[in-house]
């Protein structure tokens, strides 16, 4: 039996003729808010515009379970992705334009008047903690150090 060999461009070229989409990191699914009150984690054409698109199912439940807190008066102000700068843009010595470092928050509230900012990530019960990337460990240091006011939560 003759194996075939190619090259790593080819077996890209090859996934893209199979319509090859690379699973989420966490292989989570979206989740769609449609404007007649539709949820589901496909699209679908017969719900009208999409209002609304959650990267995980527990990513709207939480939003859910936070709606339902805000109209209880137990939160106020709540926000979904608010951003926030953890470093402002800047040009090098050689004139390099380097963009800003951001940080994009699943959620914002204030509870009992502090300001509350929280991220929803998978939680992995063998290892008892939440499934993060380096990236976001170090945006999550430098966020708690930039704004030593808020209450920073990983749901």
């Amino acid at each position: 039996m003759k194996q075939t060999q190619m090259s790593s461009e080819q077996f890209r070229a090859y996934l893209k003729t199979r319509n090859y989409k690379k699973p989420r990191k966490h292989r989570n699914k979206i989740v769609y808010v449609y404007e007649d009150g539709y949820v589901t984690s496909t699209k679908n054409e017969g719900h009208g515009i999409i209002k609304e698109r959650f990267d995980s199912q527990k990513e709207y439940d939480r939003w859910s379970e936070l709606k339902l807190l805000e109209r209880a008066g137990e939160i106020g102000e709540l926000r979904r992705q608010v951003p926030f700068e953890l470093f402002p843009a800047f040009s090098d010595k050689e004139g390099v334009r380097h963009q800003a470092v951001n940080y994009k928050a699943d959620f914002t509230y204030t509870e009992k008047g502090t300001e509350v900012v929280e991220d929803v990530k998978a939680y992995d019960v063998v290892r008892g903690k939440h499934l993060t990337t380096e990236t976001f460990n170090l945006k999550w240091k430098i966020l708690k150090a930039k704004y030593p006011d808020r209450v920073f939560r990983l749901y």
